[in-house]
């Protein structure tokens, strides 16, 4: 009875299979969010924006774990993960413009939530 897997074994199992494809979905979509985010700081003022896309880990969805009745056409939050308190009180200011802009593109995104990131 042989107990021990080959790498090529363990990397094409059904079960890594299915993590590894979830895996790639969330780091397309989190690259994906963090592109948008990035171009629409590129057309805002510099001096607003300075060091924001830098400090950028991470940008993905999030459902909000407490909707209203009245709120339930809103859609999702969308969480910046930041390197920096600077850059999390920039995008706090920043949040409206990045908003609307998203909505202008027609993304139905409902909150900007900033916050630090435990990197580092």
């Amino acid at each position: 009875m042989n107990e021990f897997r080959t790498i090529k074994d363990v990397l094409v199992s059904d079960e890594n299979n299915l993590i590894f494809s979830k895996l790639k979905k969330t780091t397309i979509e989190h690259q994906y969010w963090i592109i948008v985010i990035s171009e629409i700081l590129s057309k805002l003022p510099y001096q607003k924006t300075k060091g924001v896309s830098q400090s950028i880990v991470r940008v993905y969805e999030s459902k909000s774990s407490f909707t209203l009745k009245k709120n339930n056409q809103s859609g999702p939050n969308l969480v910046i993960r930041l390197n920096s308190t600077a850059a999390v009180a920039r995008v706090k200011i920043l949040a409206p413009l990045i908003l609307s802009s998203l909505k202008k593109q027609g993304f139905k995104i409902s909150v900007i939530k900033p916050t630090l990131s435990n990197v580092g």
